[in-house]
């Protein structure tokens, strides 16, 4: 007795289940990409605050009489101080856009069904970030692992 097999599915199909899958992970790296570039705002303002902190002149603790004028206090970091935390700030921001970028570049490409090693690289750097990227990096790396789904990659790389 011969069992009736399906035929086989033709590459440039896939199945309902991968698409909502896929779907679903395209939608999280532009949530992702969002929640990045919201903390590019962070940074910003943490580094205005403490700025604004750090270079408050800082008080006298003897009283002098009214109408003495005395000099202002030096602040209380350095300048060269400041210098070198807006470098680090810097720095930090540049990882972020460059994180921000990268979600959002990973959920067109998730959409569109193109650069399956670009958005694999995306997926594993995501996994440094627990745990929202944790988990957003180990089901894009679930979901981009399955044979459909990279049989639906090579077909959108031919045409």
């Amino acid at each position: 007795m011969t069992i009736n097999q399906p035929p086989p599915m033709p590459a440039h199909q896939i199945n309902p289940e991968d698409e909502s899958h896929l779907h679903l992970l395209s939608v999280f790296h532009f949530v992702m990409g969002g929640l990045y570039t919201l903390g590019i705002g962070f940074i910003a303002l943490h580094f205005f605050f403490m700025r604004m902190i750090m270079m408050m002149p800082q008080t006298p603790r003897t009283s002098t009489p009214v109408g003495i004028p005395t000099t202002p206090p030096p602040p209380v970091v350095p300048p060269e101080i400041m210098n070198l935390m807006l470098v680090f700030y810097i720095l930090a921001a540049l990882i972020i856009v460059s994180l921000a970028t990268g979600n959002i570049l990973a959920g067109v490409w998730l959409r569109r069904r193109v650069q399956h090693n670009l958005t694999f690289v995306i997926a594993a750097i995501n996994c440094a970030f627990f745990p929202f990227g944790s988990m957003l990096g180990v089901f894009t790396i679930i979901v981009l692992q399955r044979p459909t789904v990279k049989m639906t990659y090579a077909a959108n790389t031919r045409i």
